[in-house]
């Protein structure tokens, strides 16, 4: 069985870019956090810049566990300022 709806969208090839990496802050609390990133562009006719970010705890990284001790304590660990470094970027098509 296939869907009408989904032939008309293969056949568009709509394919927008995407982007990964990785991604270093410096939070003043937790100290430096690195996560795996990945950046998919969902603008349409509506939302002309919409997108959507997904982080991931980078692999090797104390990061996932500092992050879990600052949910449990809860929303009040979130202070300061923290300074974005991206290390790496890929864009794809």
């Amino acid at each position: 069985a296939s869907s009408p709806e989904f032939a008309r969208w293969w056949e568009d090839r709509d394919i927008r870019a995407y982007e990964d990496g990785e991604k270093h802050y410096d939070h003043p609390d937790l100290g430096r956090l690195a996560f795996n990133y990945t950046k998919l562009d969902l603008a349409d006719q509506r939302y002309r810049s919409l997108s959507l970010r997904v982080y991931i705890p980078l692999a090797g990284t104390d990061t996932r566990a500092k992050v879990k001790a600052a949910l449990s304590e809860g929303p009040d660990q979130a202070t300061g300022t923290i300074s974005d470094t991206t290390t790496e970027r890929r864009a794809r098509r």
